[in-house]
């Protein structure tokens, strides 16, 4: 029903929504599943190969600065067990600490913007001023609407014994709806009819969560929710070291909506989605819409609702480069928000690792 209604909207259902193209469309979500577990970058790549001689992996040892010969990259310095260690590199550094912290290893070693430095005393290794800067991240923008019918998940986990029984499926079986994605549907579509691409990202999941709550949990009634997130974001955030000590907590401004395509845009998101809670048959079995409310109409309202709705862990573009033999290799390196920041890191870091072996 929901993907009916999408489809309603105008958009294409396809199978895959990664193909290439700019068209509007709604199908299921990828997942990186299998037997029931979430796979990772961890258990794809590194797990594999644990017991390799030349591979050792050190946990609980938090590097704090990239150790320089001249402009060369040569190391770095870790804690391990409560004790510094330097461990050179024979041939190079890679830094994979994502769009927060690879800026700050930068910082705290000597590259980046001179002003950042020398308010540290930090002294500069290479003058690089986009460092810390240009952090693109995205916020989501929700609606939730209660179902007159007995539909979807919360019938499934509404209550507690329910959520025992499939807990338990979960564990005896690797199947159910713990062993499932957080959301089964996804739309690409436009913000208006001039953008020359989809650049909205709309999830869809037939399940609501209870909103008097004091801890997020899934409602008794039925319903259903559709998240939305500007796909390119074009506000920038930014992240600093506040001491050159490893430990000294960073100030991160963090930064949403201002600028004039982000804020005519994001409402754009709860209009899609009363759009498509118009189709019938599904407007036929809504009772209510919770999230924002009947009441909010206005850009400005719906702006102000998105206040109430987290960010979504895809900070991007915040390191620079110039230095030799210390590659930085994750989303901090993205200068444009890429949608979803998954599938993107994991390939160009697959495409990193063919260029450092060709060297």
């Amino acid at each position: 029903m929901l993907l009916e209604a999408a489809v309603a909207t105008g958009l294409k259902h396809v199978e895959d929504v990664n193909e290439p193209g700019a068209e509007e469309r709604v199908g299921f979500v990828p997942n990186m599943i299998r037997k029931g577990l979430r796979e990772s970058s961890d258990t794809a790549f590194l797990k594999p190969v644990r017991n390799r001689k030349n591979l050792t992996v050190a946990t609980k040892t938090p590097v704090g600065y990239v150790l320089f010969d001249g402009k060369r990259a040569r190391g770095v310095r870790l804690r391990d067990r409560g004790k510094l260690r330097d461990v050179q590199a024979r041939r190079e550094v890679i830094l994979s600490a994502g769009g927060i912290a690879s800026p700050l290893l930068l910082e705290r070693s000597g590259v980046g913007n001179p002003e950042v430095l020398g308010r540290v005393g930090v002294p500069v290794l290479a003058e690089s001023p986009q460092v810390g800067e240009r952090i693109l991240e995205q916020r989501m923008l929700g609606y939730q609407a209660k179902l007159s019918k007995d539909l979807g998940f919360n019938r499934r986990i509404g209550t507690f014994s329910r959520q025992m029984f499939e807990g338990a499926k979960y564990l005896l079986s690797r199947s159910g709806i713990v062993a499932t994605g957080a959301y089964e549907l996804v739309a690409f579509h436009k913000s208006s009819p001039e953008a020359p691409t989809a650049d909205l990202i709309s999830f869809i999941n037939p399940l609501s969560f209870d909103l008097t709550a004091e801890k997020l949990g899934p409602a008794k009634h039925p319903g259903f929710q559709i998240n939305g997130q500007l796909a390119h974001p074009t506000t920038a955030s930014s992240v600093h070291i506040t001491d050159v000590d490893a430990d000294a907590p960073p100030v991160i401004d963090a930064r949403y909506l201002e600028t004039e395509y982000d804020r005519s845009a994001m409402p754009k998101l709860i209009d899609w989605a009363r759009k498509a809670a118009a189709q019938s048959p599904l407007a036929d079995v809504i009772s209510e819409e919770e999230i924002p409310g009947p009441d909010v109409t206005t850009p400005e309202q719906l702006i102000a609702s998105s206040w109430m709705n987290p960010h979504v862990y895809h900070a991007t573009g915040s390191a620079g480069m110039g230095v030799a033999d210390d590659d930085v290799v994750d989303a901090s390196v993205f200068p444009l928000q890429p949608g979803n920041t998954a599938g993107p890191t994991v390939a160009m870091a697959w495409r990193a690792a063919d260029k450092i072996l060709e060297g």
